[in-house]
């Protein structure tokens, strides 16, 4: 399976992440092709790509005339997918030793799936673990179960996700009215077409920053898209009419507890309007008036009292990751396995506006 498979990197000038993305596929000696889509052409980032084809390795480059949106530049590099199967790796993510073997083996045993998942770890610049995303029980998820359980818990990360390209023919390209939840719509779609497989090992790190749009729980990350994701599970008539409304209304009901976060979160940077916009849809479209009160009080006292802040960012912080000692096994690991393929030139940005 491997050598029939593409890695699609959308980059936009972070050429050091770029380079430890790439590599992380060379190392795995899969013989998966590299295709990088570079958002605006950037002369370092060409030049990590030739060092990697003087190598000797299948890496593909092209590049846009101009920066043309994260969701816009990885659609394009989807419609030029020709292999069997895809992975989806951000410029500072990367893959982990093995994942595409065991991907591979995960389709050999169930040849219906559309896409075979696996953990990510949740990675800071320092090095912590922060969780592991996307741990569900291994084995086969069929329509309209994987459908069902993915509307209603958290959904897999791309990056240790290898999908069939018949997914792509099945579901269509990512949406580009879901913005930050284009990854999460396009999987919902795929998993309303037809079974995926999920494995215990991990396959992959995302890198988490904290001032990254994908990264922190904003309140434009959450909505109006959440609603439009909602909204074609609905109205989605290759399903049956049930199926349809009991997704639509697992997938909503995630939100109320995503929105008194943001709130928080909000309130403890400052961001008091986005503060009063997640406590006034949970108040207006999902009558939570208790949250959000809580939500525009802590949000008054926020803005008033810096101590109150700070104290709010601890506070906030607690609530997202698990306690220290709940990640020691994980962290060990990635410790002894791990750190040296995370380690970089670090480069800072907002976000990767791939």
């Amino acid at each position: 399976m491997t050598a029939s498979l593409t890695v699609v990197i959308p980059t936009f000038r972070r050429p050091a992440l770029l380079r430890r993305a790439i590599a992380s596929v060379v190392q795995q000696r899969a013989g998966a092709r590299v295709s990088v889509y570079d958002n605006g052409a950037d002369r370092d980032t060409h030049q990590v790509v030739e060092a990697f084809r003087r190598q000797g390795h299948a890496v593909q480059y092209h590049a846009h005339e101009r920066n043309i949106g994260a969701n816009a530049n990885i659609a394009y590099g989807l419609d030029h997918v020709e292999t069997d199967f895809f992975v989806i790796l951000s410029d500072d993510d990367l893959l982990l030793p093995g994942g595409l073997q065991r991907a591979s083996r995960a389709f050999a045993e169930h040849p219906q799936a559309l896409f075979v998942a696996s953990p990510v770890l949740l990675v800071d610049a320092s090095g912590r673990v922060l969780r592991l995303v996307g741990a569900w029980p291994p084995g086969l998820y069929e329509v309209p179960r994987g459908l069902l359980e993915m509307a209603g818990r958290e959904h897999f990360t791309w990056t240790g996700t290898v999908f069939r390209r018949q997914a792509l023919e099945l579901a269509g390209n990512l949406d580009p009215e879901t913005g930050l939840l284009s990854d999460l719509d396009f999987l919902l779609r795929v998993a309303s077409r037809g079974a995926f497989a999920v494995i215990e090992e991990p396959g992959g790190i995302f890198a988490w920053h904290p001032s990254s749009a994908s990264s922190l729980p904003g309140f434009d990350q959450f909505w109006p898209a959440w609603g439009r994701v909602a909204m074609k599970l609905r109205a989605d008539e290759d399903l049956p009419e049930r199926v349809r409304i009991d997704a639509a209304a697992r997938f909503e009901g995630r939100l109320p507890s995503k929105l008194l976060l943001v709130g928080l979160f909000s309130s403890s940077r400052g961001m008091i309007d986005d503060a009063h916009a997640a406590a006034e849809l949970l108040a207006h479209r999902y009558r939570r008036r208790f949250s959000a009160s809580l939500i525009l009080g802590v949000a008054w006292l926020a803005s008033r009292s810096p101590t109150f802040r700070s104290g709010l960012s601890r506070l906030a912080n607690a609530v997202r990751w698990p306690l220290p000692g709940r990640m020691r096994a994980v962290q060990a690991r990635f410790d002894r396995e791990f750190s040296e393929l995370f380690e970089v030139g670090v480069e800072r940005r907002k976000d990767s506006a791939a």
